[in-house]
């Protein structure tokens, strides 16, 4: 997290990173995703978003970037609607992290 995603999240994912005034949206509280969603942290949702298979409007389209340069071992996440999702493990363990991390008061 600290070397693909702080500079814009900021180091403690709160979007406040050096970056983010640079940019033309406004960068996501990522240890607010629950709060966001009835506090419900959507894991599977989040992988997805991480490996690049789902598109982010902040991004300008799939991360796919980091889908690519981030490694570990095949890990593999229930998926909500039943089925299972691969990816990586340092993938995995970003989108851990960021289940961690979630403040659901404020």
């Amino acid at each position: 997290f600290l070397d693909h995603c702080a500079a814009c999240h900021g180091e403690s994912a709160e979007g406040n990173g050096p970056l983010a005034p640079l940019l033309n949206v406004p960068v996501a509280d990522l240890t607010r995703i629950a709060a966001r969603r009835g506090g419900e942290f959507p894991l599977a949702e989040v992988v997805r978003i991480i490996d690049g298979r789902a598109e982010l409007r902040g991004h300008g389209g799939p991360m796919l970037v980091f889908g690519q340069i981030l490694g570990g071992g095949r890990a593999v996440v229930d998926a909500p609607e039943g089925g299972v999702i691969e990816t990586r493990g340092d993938i995995f363990d970003i989108a851990l992290w960021l289940r961690s991390i979630q403040r659901l008061g404020e």
